[in-house]
């Protein structure tokens, strides 16, 4: 059984909550502390090594002795597509490597995104697509896997909080028409995931696709209603033509550029959102580790809003 666990991207949003499920459970974890501080709660309860994924000197002492590492460090937003390649997929490979140079290599959880499935659509999914691929050349060299969520949410999420903003005023984006179906995963679970992982000494060399367990994922105009009903009002559904979004969205980046300031949607995000499957299909991790999502939309929701609300972000 693993005792000691690394942990990348402890101060981001599924990071944070992996590295307190991982506490909780009684497991010693070091996490890597690049820019931003660890969140309150983890001060104290994690061991750190500073530095970044490029810092080949950090990453060994990260994983020095180490049982196992859970890779969650990515970067979801930046003007310059050359960005996510250096730190998705290339801070992959570098991470893999000081793996394979201790004594005893830990076993590798790869924290990607189900965008790695559709890499032609954005810089992002590209690198996603590219860091799997930097694993899974290091063949049973390494006992690795890769994890590849959906949309994730749930308290402490930034990126869902303006949609339900938008929702509260009584206004509903679709994108494309919101035609396509997706997938979704509660944080807490995909953290429960990743600490069945940790548990089960397993699944390696295997590549998952993993969400809330909804066969054929949801309807955009289904997400829409179960929010609304959370929040309590009715809203006017919005779908702007694709050309339409894509000139006001191309619009922002440019003015976001001039401005050295990173867009909060680019127009490569709304490729992403109006892809018509982002449906998860496999279940195979639930009979390789045991582990089973709680949440489903309504609950995840009503349990995501009533931590806005607690919070004082909604």
């Amino acid at each position: 059984m693993a005792t000691t666990v690394a942990l990348t991207g402890a101060s981001g949003f599924v990071g944070a909550r992996i590295a307190e499920r991982l506490v909780a459970s009684g497991l010693t974890v070091r996490a890597l502390r690049h820019r931003r501080p660890l969140p309150a709660g983890l001060d104290g309860a994690v061991d750190t090594v500073a530095g970044g994924l490029d810092d080949e000197a950090a990453l060994a002492r990260l994983v020095a002795g180490v049982d196992a590492v859970v890779h969650c460090a990515a970067l979801l937003k930046s003007p310059r597509a050359a960005a996510f390649h250096d730190t998705n997929a290339l801070g992959v490979r570098r991470l893999a490597r000081a793996a394979l140079r201790a004594p005893h290599p830990p076993r590798l959880l790869v924290m990607s995104s189900l965008a790695a499935r559709e890499p032609h659509l954005s810089p992002y999914a590209r690198s996603k697509h590219d860091g799997e691929r930097e694993i899974e050349a290091l063949g049973d060299r390494l006992r690795w896997t890769v994890f590849r969520p959906p949309g994730v949410y749930g308290p402490g999420d930034r990126e869902t909080l303006p949609i339900l903003r938008w929702l509260r005023r009584g206004v509903a984006f679709l994108p494309a028409g919101g035609a396509g179906r997706v997938s979704l995963i509660h944080v807490d679970d995909l953290a429960s995931a990743a600490l069945a992982w940790v548990d089960a000494e397993t699944a390696h060399g295997s590549v998952y696709e993993i969400d809330d367990g909804r066969v054929g994922g949801y309807t955009w105009d289904s997400i829409l209603e179960v929010a609304a009903a959370e929040l309590g009002v009715s809203q006017a559904r919005i779908r702007p033509p694709p050309v339409a979004l894509y000139t006001v969205i191309g619009v922002a980046d440019w003015f976001c550029r001039l401005a050295r300031r990173t867009p909060g949607v680019t127009s490569w995000k709304l490729r992403e959102l109006a892809h018509p499957d982002w449906v998860c299909r496999d279940r195979r991790l639930g009979r390789d580790t045991g582990w089973e999502p709680r949440f489903d939309l309504v609950s995840g929701l009503r349990h995501t809003v009533g931590w806005y609300r607690a919070a004082g972000w909604l």
